[in-house]
């Protein structure tokens, strides 16, 4: 299984913020990156401990298939700070599907794996031949876990409680004061969900010693709240439910049905904790469940049977390689090719004669007593070799002259590894997008995917596009290539994608007098290895530059979800929902009743999580679930049936704009334009069919009128600029956006100074 020399680390950790966590009096206060890496080196210590060495070849630390790319980064990071040089990422997926052959009989079949966490949930569609696994699909949800149980115990069951028993306000969540009163109450709730687990109720506990805070009368506050099984599984059963529906998908997408799936293997401590997963998966989707692997450990168990796969010698690891092959020495030119890992009982020893061998003989014997007995040896012969245990087999090829004596120069020792486990290959488990322009016209931008999901990673290729600007040495301005986590490969709005992050090439990144022109080409090199982690560089070929690699993220994109700034952003994304909801009910009418209705409920409950959500992490849900919502309500906008309608409604918000902001002040032939190009368009909409394709090229040449005028206007202009200053919340650096805003302010005031002769104050 595992050397010495080697540590898997099976580690789960959310690191979705950047925040510091206090720690009370003691007055220390560490990140999540610095929280995880002392549970790393806890580990670590543990692990030199126990086996007695002192040193780590490589360690493979684990992470849920659902991770992004920042929060794969943040991984790393933590357990270099934890003093572990060599480090590959492995999705906890791949790690339990491997665990899982351990434990089997069985070494070929379809089985899900149903992993969920403490924060996460990964779903995963496994194939195994022969004891070697392949993921043919993966779906997850990034914030779904126990955690998100302990909540729902805290709002609808102890939040009532401490309200009818205390003098409290409504919204206590969201005072400092009372921040106190609910971690306990989490901590509570988590102990009492892990009792009824064998029992029907328990009691939500903790003592007012313990709690230390009093309420708006000066009354100590305490705990007191039962909590029954059956309560719980009420507050749950949603959430669960959602898990079955991702797996109906994931099987209905790969032309499985529940027939073709032998079991669902269950991973993550709520699957142990929660009987109600147990019973109700397997019932819902008619497939059997598997219980037999510890869910606690499974991680684990497979992450150090991958940890044995990997050659740590150099920087990165390797692959060690499945297939062998060597060559003898002398009179004879044999060639012996094999497998030199396999997952099998036995493996095959081919032979590449290539000079005459006649009256040659072949006998292959084991280190542990078993023989071939010879064997006539001619090319293209084939030995079948007994590996009757899991480990190292050794073996040595003898040849023999016709005379029956060896010769020792076409002989040759070999060393066949059997394995518990293998894994064909690593998934992408998301489709990987640059962002384009659409065309010069439009001036909106869409996504193309370079990488898809599912793609076997390690994977690196060469991207060309061409710039959209052109870009001189020593001026302002850059040319950007920015990278997307796609989710749905038909939902190509950037905006409702997840930024991976952005590569510039400033005007100040040139040389001397060189111009990049817009049209020239750029060259992108990418490569991402299998645990996920992006690295690129940029070319110009027609400059004759190179910029050096570097890896390939966003560091704060998920950072800001702490405090006031996170519930404005929560509620932005909300307000964008909504938005999209409503565009969407005046496009499909009644055509989408019950999927409309599903949107709406989906809505709701999120509109109510916001006003429950005090922390960064319900922030971020609520946010991430927004985003998925847009995502959906894009998907079923875009289809075909609904294309005249949404041109329409497209149509009618370009006139409604134009007719409120620039008929007045617009240039005569534009106004003229903007006419000419509406009518033509209601025609080609009314139309339909290729029409619809017309339509929408002349709505693109409309919003290029509209753009023009715009931002030739100085009130808009003006407008703008306040909106984006008063949006602090989404900068992803503040301190750049507040001497933006100040600068412009500067600007603005100088500009209106000059045009009205009115002197402007600081």
């Amino acid at each position: 299984m595992l050397s010495p020399q080697n540590t898997a680390l099976g580690f789960k950790r959310l690191m979705g913020t950047s925040t510091p966590f206090e720690f009370g009096d003691s007055g220390q206060s560490l990140t999540p990156e610095e929280c995880s890496a002392d549970i790393l080196r806890q580990l670590l210590a543990q692990a030199y401990l126990e086996s007695g060495e002192q040193q780590v070849a490589g360690a493979i630390v684990t992470i849920p298939a659902a991770f992004n790319q920042m929060q794969c980064e943040a991984t790393l990071r933590a357990a270099h700070a934890a003093g572990l040089e060599r480090i590959a990422l492995l999705q906890e997926p791949v790690a339990a599907a491997m665990a899982a052959m351990m434990k089997s009989e069985k070494k070929s079949g379809q089985f899900l794996v149903y992993d969920l966490g403490g924060g996460t949930f990964d779903l995963a569609l496994v194939q195994a031949l022969n004891g070697e696994i392949s993921i043919l699909d993966h779906e997850g949800i990034n914030m779904l876990g126990g955690r998100d149980f302990d909540k729902a115990i805290v709002n609808a069951i102890v939040r009532p409680w401490l309200l009818a028993n205390f003098d409290l306000p409504a919204d206590l969540q969201k005072h400092p004061r009372y921040q106190r009163v609910i971690r306990i109450a989490q901590v509570a709730a988590e102990k009492a969900k892990i009792t009824i687990s064998t029992k029907d109720s328990e009691i939500i506990h903790a003592p007012d010693d313990e709690v230390r805070v009093q309420d708006e009368s000066g009354v100590d506050i305490y705990l007191e709240v039962e909590l029954t099984r059956r309560d719980f599984e009420a507050l749950v059963v949603g959430r669960i439910d959602e898990t079955i529906e991702l797996a109906r998908k994931v099987l209905k997408q790969n032309g499985y049905s529940h027939d073709d799936i032998d079991h669902v293997v269950f991973i993550g401590g709520p699957t142990k904790m929660v009987p109600l997963i147990r019973e109700r998966v397997p019932q819902q989707l008619g497939i059997a469940g598997d219980c037999s692997l510890d869910p606690m450990t499974a991680v684990a168990l497979g992450a150090a049977i991958f940890a044995e796969s990997r050659d740590w010698s150099a920087a990165a690891s390797t692959r060690k390689p499945s297939r062998a092959s060597a060559a003898t020495r002398g009179p004879l030119d044999v060639t012996f090719d094999y497998q030199a890992r396999t997952t099998g009982d036995s493996a095959i020893l081919r032979a590449r004669v290539k000079s005459r061998a006649i009256g040659y003989d072949l006998q292959v014997d084991s280190h542990e007593g078993s023989t071939s007995g010879r064997i006539e040896l001619m090319d293209g012969l084939e030995v079948k070799l007994p590996l009757p245990r899991v480990g190292e087999h050794h073996f040595r090829a003898n040849v023999f002259d016709p005379q029956g004596r060896p010769v020792p120069t076409a002989s040759i020792e070999l060393t066949i590894v059997r394995t518990h486990a293998s894994a064909r290959g690593i998934p992408a488990t998301r489709h990987l997008a640059v962002k384009l322009r659409e065309s010069d016209l439009s001036k909106g931008n869409t996504l193309d995917i370079f990488l898809p999901k599912g793609e076997h990673l390690p994977a690196s290729n060469t991207l060309r596009v061409r710039a959209a600007e052109t870009l001189r040495s020593g001026e302002p301005g850059h040319v950007a290539i920015e990278l997307f986590e796609q989710d749905q490969k038909d939902v190509k709005q950037p905006e409702l994608n997840r930024a991976v992050g952005v590569l510039l090439v400033k005007g100040s990144d040139l040389p001397e007098g060189q111009t990049l022109r817009k049209g020239e080409e750029i060259v992108f090199h990418w490569h991402i290895d299998d645990g996920g982690i992006l690295t690129a560089s940029v070319e110009l070929p027609e400059l004759g530059l190179h910029f050096p690699e570097r890896r390939f993220f966003v560091p704060l994109t998920d950072s800001p979800f702490e405090g006031e700034k996170g519930k404005r952003l929560a509620a932005s994304a909300l307000n964008e929902a909504e938005h999209d909801l409503a565009r969407a009910e005046g496009i499909v009418g009644n055509g989408a009743g019950s999927e409309l209705d599903r949107l709406r409920a989906r809505l709701a409950r999120q509109q109510e999580d916001f006003e429950q959500a005090f922390d960064a992490d319900a922030n971020r849900s609520v946010a991430e679930e927004a985003r998925h919502l847009r995502q959906d309500v894009a998907r079923l906008v875009d289809r075909p049936e609904h294309k005249a309608a949404a041109l329409s409604s497209d149509l009618a918000e370009l006139r409604s704009g134009f007719n409120y902001r620039g008929r007045e002040v617009a240039d005569p032939r534009d106004i003229k334009n903007f006419d000419t190009l509406s009518d033509k368009a209601a025609h080609a909409i009314a139309r339909g069919g290729p029409g619809l394709d017309t339509a929408q090229q002349q709505l693109d040449e409309m919003r290029s009128v509209m753009r023009r005028m715009l931002w030739s206007d100085p009130s808009f202009l003006a407008e703008i600029f306040n909106a984006v200053a008063a949006e602090n919340y989404l900068a992803i650096d503040p301190e750049l956006h507040a001497r933006q805003v100040e600068a412009g302010a500067r600007h603005s005031c100088a500009a209106t100074s000059r045009a009205s002769a009115i002197s402007c104050s600081s």
